[in-house]
């Protein structure tokens, strides 16, 4: 260390976005208790010295009107790398380092060799904070100037750095006029604009990609935890989601053993063909695979069944997506789609709609279209409507005012069956509206409740759609009525009953014709 004059000192700053800090403040501060740390510079000849570190430092000396100042000199033989490493080095970790700099500069370092695992080790930081770091050169200039006039946080400028071009230029014109950036905004934004997306690594090269968020296990900002990681190089990602889909089905090939004959098609699920819109076959085993035309052929749905009664067709490998991120290969039958005289007598079969609710004959061909276009098979209907009715019968039965008729109607039914699990779904919602609690495995409110609220609740958590009497039952209901568990659960009359699924099935006719454009002005109401 050696003491040089101010005046040889030559500083430049790379620094383009941070300020200079109160430079006053560590003036008055060096100028009562000295100089504690000395500046860096570099000897560049003819007692001339380049700044590396302490541009504030130097300030404040020069503020102070000194001639002087204490330094450590760096000889000829250290290169402009090695200095801008240590310049780095020291102001990386000081409160007034602008974030957009220090992207800039570990951009710089990562350009020049160094990975992004040096850079995290060098300067004592994580491998995710510096990919953060470094993305944030990413942004648009508009997106940097509302970071430096700080309209939006560190968080939102990380996380709008993560979007393509397309979508920053679009989130700049939603929102760019705004005072301040919403944070919340700006995760609906992000979320609903997020193409391919990482919910696990394709494959060993993708955990040190530099060309993906790393959102996942990120130390900076708990806000990423909601984010899936998204890959922003598009061809490497479909190549790769492809190759997992070959070796999902080479793999269901190979360990097919059974002697039906598969034609080499792919059926692909809508998500996953665009993988391959590049393309029109693949090899597969040393296979040369077509890819299933959905607009001819469709799955036969045979449940296990036999082939028998069906139209010729043929055994394909179905490749659909489950849990979003992995692969179900299944051999499915497909046949030829139906044509249009198949598809009216599947119409047809609707036609019992039109007798139980007395739709008008001028608008029974309409409805029968619109309510095959909805639920395609009649049963499906007839659950709807099953599940419907259960579910305005157990909400009437909700009331926890006293009702002795009703209390021990419940309590006979509910000695005659077994308590059922509470865990599903639909289960924990009929807990909550008959407790006011939410089940948490635990039977502790159970022992609370009066016998009869008690008895109320288990019978309708044992109840289920198929108890209530559906379509083909309409018109033979005075045959077991009064012995169904159904009607013993809502005290319902034959008429009661036949009025509230007449009811339902009604609402749920008008929907479907809604959701087809039917124009409903001229759909009368029905006599019961």
């Amino acid at each position: 260390m050696k003491e040089i004059g101010v005046a040889d000192i030559v500083s430049v700053s790379d620094r383009k976005h941070g300020g200079e800090g109160n430079i006053s403040a560590l003036a008055e501060s060096i100028g009562k208790y000295g100089l504690i740390q000395p500046v860096v510079v570099k000897y560049t000849g003819d007692t001339r010295y380049r700044l590396v570190a302490g541009r504030r430092r130097l300030a404040a000396v020069q503020h102070l009107g000194w001639d002087t100042i204490p330094a450590i000199v760096l000889g000829k033989d250290v290169d402009d790398d090695t200095a801008g490493a240590i310049a780095l080095a020291e102001n990386v970790n000081r409160f007034d380092m602008h974030p957009l700099d220090e992207a800039a500069h570990f951009k710089k370092l990562h350009r020049s060799g160094m990975t992004v695992e040096e850079i995290a080790r060098y300067y004592d930081r994580s491998v995710p904070g510096i990919y953060h770091r470094i993305r944030l050169d990413n942004l648009m200039d508009e997106l940097k100037g509302l970071f430096l006039d700080n309209k939006m946080n560190l968080t939102t400028a990380s996380v709008l750095s993560g979007l393509d071009p397309e979508h920053q230029e679009q989130f700049y014109q939603r929102f760019g006029k705004n005072s301040v950036i919403n944070q919340y905004k700006v995760n609906d934004f992000f979320w609903n604009s997020q193409k391919n997306r990482l919910g696990f690594d394709l494959d060993e090269g993708c955990r040190t990609c530099t060309s993906r968020t790393y959102h996942k296990g990120n130390e900076l900002f708990f806000e990423y935890n909601s984010f899936d990681d998204v890959c922003f190089d598009s061809d490497c990602f479909r190549a790769k989601w492809a190759a997992k889909i070959v070796e999902a089905v080479k793999q269901a090939r190979d360990e097919y053993d059974g002697d039906q004959e598969v034609k080499p098609v792919l059926a692909l699920d809508t998500s996953l063909s665009k993988y391959f819109d590049k393309q029109d076959r693949v090899t597969i085993g040393g296979a040369d695979f077509s890819f299933l035309d959905s607009g001819e052929f469709c799955e036969a749905r045979l449940n296990g069944k036999e082939t028998e009664g069906y139209p010729s067709g043929f055994y394909a490998w179905h490749v659909a997506r489950f849990c979003q991120y992995e692969i179900s290969v299944r051999l499915e039958y497909f046949i030829k789609n139906k044509d249009e005289e198949e598809v009216q007598d599947e119409r047809r079969k609707f036609g019992i709609v039109n007798d139980i609710i007395g739709v008008p004959e001028s608008q029974g061909a309409e409805t029968e279209a619109a309510l095959h276009k909805k639920y395609e098979r009649e049963y499906k209907l007839a659950q709807a409507v099953q599940h419907e009715v259960l579910k305005k019968t157990i909400q009437r039965n909700a009331d926890p005012a006293p009702d002795p008729e009703r209390d021990s109607r419940f309590i006979k039914v509910f000695l005659d069956r077994y308590f059922p699990c509470v865990d599903s779904a639909n289960r924990k919602d009929i807990y909550l509206s008959y407790t006011g609690e939410e089940w948490t495995g635990s039977y502790e409110t159970l022992s609370t409740l009066p016998a009869a609220r008690l008895c109320v609740l288990w019978t309708a958590l044992s109840i289920h759609d198929y108890d209530v009497p559906d379509l083909s039952d309409f018109n033979r209901l005075e045959e077991y009525f009064e012995e169904n568990l159904f009607t013993k659960f809502t005290g319902l009359s034959l008429d009661g009953f036949k009025s509230l699924y007449r009811e339902t099935l009604d609402e749920l006719v008008r929907k479907a014709r809604n959701a087809d454009g039917s124009d409903d002005e001229d759909f009368e109401d029905h006599e019961e």
